[in-house]
């Protein structure tokens, strides 16, 4: 009788190490594939065993900020590159070709107005002058004319919301001026001294994977950034109380210190009430579009107390930038 039951008892324990083993390496299977599909060009650990393989963790690390996703990236429309980040906890929740070098368009706007209130104060009398030529075909602009005068405030609403290239232009000629007032320069000098002194400032704000030639954004082969120095630009900005009244403004009609009257309207459809964009809590940031940038968007939002930065660059459309950030938004509990 004995000898009849132990071989049987055998098999079954045979089988059941079997059925064991093979659960093993289909949970490390499934970790493996949530790992690929969760890596972006920064380190990454991941485990999981059958009970949490749903759960894997992954950890990315840039020079400043640590990154932990519990979950799949959010299906959104094409982007070269984008991002979510926590300010106040410093974190980077979501994030593709993090430390890769793009075109950043008119989002540069965002330094030129930085590092003009290094030099000025948001009263600052600017006067426009000749150097308003200088912008190039095709940009937009924000109508401003030689002989026109405003303070540095006002001429913040003119370069950010309608991102005018032009106003780009009066701040940078105008700042480059102040820094150095004992020496006489021409506009395009002035506009030299800027560029050189925009590198300065961004390497002091730790974007040391970043390169500047022109004051508006414009397409240049010496003109790049990567998203994890843009979302460090982006916390500066938002930290500036002067610029960050400026970029969550969706709309002003200004009178000029000469008299006229402007109405400027922020790029940024996320802030409009009236498109099927609008984002409530939105704050600000800046849009941006060139051939070789895409369409850009760097939005800041608002919730639960507290402050997420979301970037997606290189879009198709001016529809996909929108579309994409608020399904990177959605994300946010």
């Amino acid at each position: 009788m004995l000898k009849r039951i132990l071989p049987a008892l055998l098999s079954a324990a045979i089988a059941l190490c079997a059925l064991t083993s093979c659960g093993e390496n289909v949970s490390q299977a499934d970790t493996k594939q949530t790992a690929a599909q969760t890596a972006s060009s920064v380190s990454t650990t991941a485990s999981a065993s059958a009970k949490t393989a749903s759960e894997t963790t992954t950890t990315t690390t840039t020079t400043t900020t640590t990154t932990t996703t519990a979950a799949p990236l959010p299906a959104i429309a094409h982007t070269s590159a984008h991002a979510l980040y926590c300010v106040e906890e410093d974190r980077v929740l979501l994030a593709n070709s993090l430390d890769k070098r793009i075109s950043i368009a008119s989002t540069t706007k965002m330094l030129t107005a930085s590092l003009a209130l290094k030099y000025l104060s948001p009263d600052t009398v600017i006067t426009v002058g000749t150097e308003v030529y200088m912008t190039k075909p095709d940009s937009t602009v924000a109508g401003l004319m030689p002989g026109q005068r405003l303070t540095l405030q006002q001429l913040l609403y003119a370069l950010l919301l309608p991102s005018g290239n032009d106003a780009a232009y009066v701040v940078a000629v105008n700042t480059a001026r102040k820094a150095d007032p004992a020496n006489s320069v021409t506009d395009a000098q002035a506009v030299s001294t800027f560029t050189s002194m925009m590198n300065t400032f961004a390497h002091q704000l730790g974007m040391t994977s970043s390169r500047f030639a022109n004051p508006e954004g414009w397409d240049d082969a010496n003109h790049y950034s990567t998203l994890s120095d843009m979302l460090k630009l982006t916390k500066y900005a938002l930290s500036q109380p002067a610029l960050a009244k400026v970029m969550a403004t969706q709309s002003i009609t200004v009178q000029l210190l000469s008299g006229e009257y402007a109405l400027w309207k922020n790029t940024n459809l996320l802030l409009d009430p009236s498109s099927m964009f609008y984002l409530p809590g939105t704050i600000g940031a800046k849009t941006g579009t060139t051939p070789n940038a895409g369409c850009c968007l760097i939005s800041a939002v608002k919730k639960n107390g507290k402050t997420y930065i979301c970037a997606v660059m290189g879009c198709y459309t001016d529809a996909d930038r929108y579309t994409a950030s608020r399904a990177l938004l959605q994300t946010l509990a």
